[in-house]
């Protein structure tokens, strides 16, 4: 006898309402970029293009803080940004305000997930 007929249970399969994910995700509004980094050349303050990215990031957003990774959404222009300059901090002893010293780029972002 094979486990199939062992199982005892229902086998009937379950009938679900068709559901049209294109349909819900596009009546979801598009998220604004959080990029917040002051150096960023695509704003000033807060920049205005959609997010693309989800992007765990590090850096302390208050001085203090345990966590020193956070999530953000990041329109290209900023994730692009962000990872050409922690290419720049690779290897530099401290360079993190915090006294971390990252080996690789996925030290200071990543993972990075399309939104």
């Amino acid at each position: 006898m094979t486990a199939e007929h062992q199982s005892g249970g229902s086998t009937a399969v379950l009938e679900r309402p068709e559901v049209d994910i294109a349909k819900i995700v596009g009546g979801m509004g598009a998220k604004a970029c959080q990029c917040l980094f002051v150096v960023c050349p695509c704003h000033k303050n807060r920049c205005d293009q959609e997010a693309k990215w989800a992007a765990r990031i590090h850096g302390w957003v208050r001085p203090g803080d345990a966590d020193h990774y956070k999530v953000y959404d990041l329109c290209d222009d900023c994730k692009k940004h962000v990872e050409e300059s922690a290419q720049r901090l690779v290897g530099i002893e401290g360079a993190c305000s915090c006294g971390m010293t990252g080996k690789s780029v996925s030290d200071y972002i990543g993972p990075v997930m399309p939104l």
